[in-house]
């Protein structure tokens, strides 16, 4: 029952991270930005993507790869970074900015969370899944041309 709990938690958390990343991928789309702001975007982007690799699928017995300290600034230092430029950004895109990086934050909060529900629960005893076999007189019949009746949905 605890990892039933725990997979549904994590299929929450996920959903709500694939609406953190559209969010992002709205915002960024959006707008038109100076090379200022483009270089707070991209750092950002690069935070979330780095941030990702913490939850994303890796062959077996790869390590998780990480940042030196240091090459990686939080948001709250990209927050900042953003509000000192001052007139160098114009206030439009000085909200956008400030918008993108609070869904980013949320994206990043989303993903530990995900990774600390995996970890809560022993899930190596989740059982691999077979393969559907079917027998050759429930197979559909072909009606020529390589086409089969399919169910209307």
């Amino acid at each position: 029952s605890n990892l039933v709990a725990s997979l549904i938690e994590e299929a929450d958390f996920t959903a709500a991270l694939a609406e953190s990343l559209h969010q992002v991928s709205r915002r960024v789309k959006r707008g038109t930005f100076g090379p200022e702001a483009q270089e707070i975007i991209t750092t950002s982007l690069n935070k979330l993507d780095v941030s990702l690799r913490l939850i994303l699928p890796r062959p077996d017995g790869l390590p998780v790869p990480q940042m030196p300290a240091g090459h990686v600034p939080a948001v709250e230092d990209l927050r900042d970074k953003t509000l000192m430029f001052g007139p160098k950004i114009k206030s439009d895109e000085r909200g956008a900015i400030l918008a993108l990086l609070g869904s980013v934050e949320r994206a990043e909060m989303l993903i530990s969370r995900i990774d600390a529900e995996r970890k809560s629960v022993d899930r190596t005893i989740v059982p691999a899944r077979k393969p559907v076999v079917t027998s050759e007189k429930n197979k559909p019949q072909s009606y020529g041309g390589g086409m089969s009746p399919v169910p209307a949905e």
